[in-house]
């Protein structure tokens, strides 16, 4: 199994080359040195564990976009019904728009 690993480590043939400025170099070096690694074996580990956020489909930003001018009518509605102490047929047909699309992006 070392004999495994070793092969593993000593077959690296690509390289990334990478700058820092200075605070972001000690920030690195700290890490690295809290850690009890190098600091290839560090910003290694890190790249290949880290978790990628996938960006957001069309689907998703027409979706978020919907939301966001639901939500301003939404704020419009409640201010327009805390001043007349009513809920109206347009604001509850907001709701349910807005549930509708929440349960689209679960």
């Amino acid at each position: 199994m070392e004999s495994e690993n070793k092969s593993i480590d000593t077959n690296r043939n690509y390289r990334i080359t990478i700058r820092f400025n200075k605070s972001e170099f000690e920030l690195i070096r700290g890490f690295a040195t809290t850690t009890g690694k190098s600091k290839v074996s560090f910003l290694r580990e890190c790249a290949l564990q880290a978790y990628i956020k996938p960006r957001l489909t069309p689907d998703e930003i027409l979706f978020m976009r919907q939301l966001v001018g639901m939500a301003n009518n939404l704020n419009q509605l409640a201010r327009s019904a805390n001043a007349k102490e009513e809920i109206t047929l347009e604001a509850k047909a907001l709701l349910f728009q807005l549930n509708w699309i929440i349960e689209k992006l679960k």
